[in-house]
């Protein structure tokens, strides 16, 4: 019986947070066309929980001067596809372009 009940808690545990980790990257089930183009709010949204406020690091790298590091396409491929503990998809790639090209600028 006791198996049981922690294997439910354990299973309900999971399913929270996969649906936080859904609710951070902003999809909420709308549609490519009503999300936010602006990347200032696209970052707020789904990437200062882990590279923090500024972008100066948090559980993610510092990515407040990426744009010294890394191109645009560079950038954009990270964010489509991951990179260590990233995981891809976070945005969908129209997003992944804005947000990509703003961060470039960043030196």
């Amino acid at each position: 019986m006791k198996r049981k009940v922690v294997g439910m808690l354990l299973g309900c545990l999971l399913l929270m947070g996969l649906a936080a980790c859904g609710n951070a990257a902003g999809n909420n089930g709308q549609s490519s066309s009503s999300k936010t183009m602006d990347p200032q709010k696209i970052v707020n949204t789904t990437c200062i929980q882990c590279h923090g406020d500024n972008l100066k690091g948090a559980y993610g790298p510092n990515i407040s001067h990426i744009g010294r590091e890394l191109d645009k396409d560079q950038i954009a491929n990270i964010i489509n596809h991951g990179k260590g503990q990233m995981p891809p998809g976070l945005i969908d790639q129209k997003q992944a372009e804005v947000v990509a090209a703003w961060l470039a600028k960043k030196k």
